[in-house]
Parts: C-alpha cells; structure tokens; sequence
C-alpha cells in the first residue's frame, strides 16, 4: 500500500526519532531543505550529495518542439529549462526493494 508523508509529518517524526522538540525539529528540516534549494540554484552542474540516501543535481533541459495530444497536428515549442534530477543512493535503494 502507497504511503505518503506531508512535510508537516516529517517534522513530527524527525522531532520523535531524534528526541527533540518539535519547533527544533521545524528549524533542522527548514534549514536543510533552504541549503539544499540555494546549492541547486546555482544552475546546471549543482549537486547535492547525501551519502547513503543520494543526490540531487541541477541539469539543462534544452528548447523542444512538443505536440499538443488533442491535436497532434498543432506543434508547441517547450523552452530550455534547468530542473532537479535525483539519483537514490545504494542504501535506500535497497530499503525499497
């Protein structure tokens, strides 16, 4: 069965399993997420390594034509872009299978 954890959840979480309060764990999980989201701001080449979980890396998505599937006929042009890719790590591989 699908689980699904909002990010308020994680914090209780993080607050449990690491015995601390719960405003500590707010600030833990908001600063690493602000670190992690400044470093891939950098643009293509930025990468994020979290050894054992895995890494998250900023690449360049290049201009497309794409095409509208209602009207396969009618072609959109898609911009150049940079996004977020992530790559597991060994160890959470393995948790998941």
């Amino acid at each position: 069965m699908a689980q699904s954890i909002s990010k308020g959840d994680l914090q209780k979480a993080i607050a449990a399993q690491a015995n601390i309060k719960q405003a500590q764990a707010t600030a833990a999980l908001n600063a690493v997420l602000d670190v992690i989201s400044s470093t891939l701001a950098g643009g293509p080449g930025s990468k994020v390594i979290i050894t054992n979980f895995g890494s998250f890396e900023t690449k360049k998505r290049e201009a497309r034509t794409g095409v509208n599937p209602q009207n396969p006929e009618k072609k959109i042009k898609i911009p150049a872009r940079n996004v977020v890719t992530f790559k597991p790590g060994k160890n959470l591989k393995e948790t998941v299978n």
